[in-house]
């Protein structure tokens, strides 16, 4: 009986299977709360507009990315996993540089949009090496792709830790009153990514492995960092009430 070809990442697939990985996809749920309550925070605050929904919305789209490769382990579920983190990547960056300076937003989704279409496009382009391919059917063969890479594929978010690092340090240096939210979503990612890294090295003492934590603080990550977007709008809504 032939093997049905999977991509085989983490400690808790073993097989293929749609249930297989039910952990690591149940845990994005959390996106889908993330985005739920930054609605309804921009609404409390009155500054719930339409590139905010947008923002949200990628959120969720994220979740159900990430569920859709957890549970189907295939080369288009895996592109339905990158091309929302990317685009909200450039869609966040877009809006704090936006609501920080008033450059007009259709101007600046020019620039946002090609920088998205860089990293989408670097991700899925098939030498990048950056992503995987569907080929493992064996939980205990070393997972396609990452085979000899000790950090498990996670050297693809540096470009998304210099762009956090150096919005947390303008935040400072201007003392943005969003600054601790910035500086907590860093420290969030920096920990989710310290454990995304090492889940194929637990696998002997935790089967379930730690990718299911990178969801879980991926989510309150992304949590803190629209809480920063919305303390930022308010300051933009003061700005123009001023003028």
């Amino acid at each position: 009986m032939q093997e049905i070809p999977f991509i085989d990442l983490y400690c808790e697939r073993t097989a293929y299977g749609l249930s297989n990985e039910p952990v690591n996809a149940l845990s994005n749920v959390a996106f889908l709360l993330a985005a739920t309550w930054a609605i309804l925070a921009a609404r409390r605050a009155r500054v719930l507009d339409l590139p905010f929904l947008c923002a949200a919305t990628l959120i969720g789209l994220i979740g159900v990315g990430s569920f859709m490769f957890h549970s189907f382990a295939s080369s288009w579920a895996e592109h339905m996993d990158v091309i929302p983190i990317w685009s909200f990547v450039a869609f966040y960056v877009v809006l704090a540089v936006h609501y920080s300076t008033g450059l007009k937003l259709a101007w600046l989704l020019r620039p946002g949009g090609i920088i998205a279409l860089i990293l989408i496009g670097w991700m899925l382009w098939p030498d990048s090496g950056v992503l995987s391919e569907a080929g493992h059917t064996h939980s205990n063969n070393p997972p396609h792709g990452h085979a000899h890479d000790p950090f498990n594929g996670s050297l693809q978010y540096i470009p998304a830790v210099i762009a956090l690092f150096v919005y947390t340090l303008i935040c400072w240096i201007f003392r943005k009153p969003q600054r601790w939210w910035v500086s907590l979503a860093g420290a969030a990612f920096v920990i989710s990514l310290a454990l995304r890294s090492i889940d194929l090295a637990v696998c002997t003492a935790a089967p379930v492995g730690t990718h299911f934590l990178w969801h879980l603080l991926n989510a309150l990550m992304i949590a803190f960092l629209l809480k920063a977007l919305i303390l930022q709008m308010c300051e933009a809504r003061e700005r123009e009430a001023v003028t």
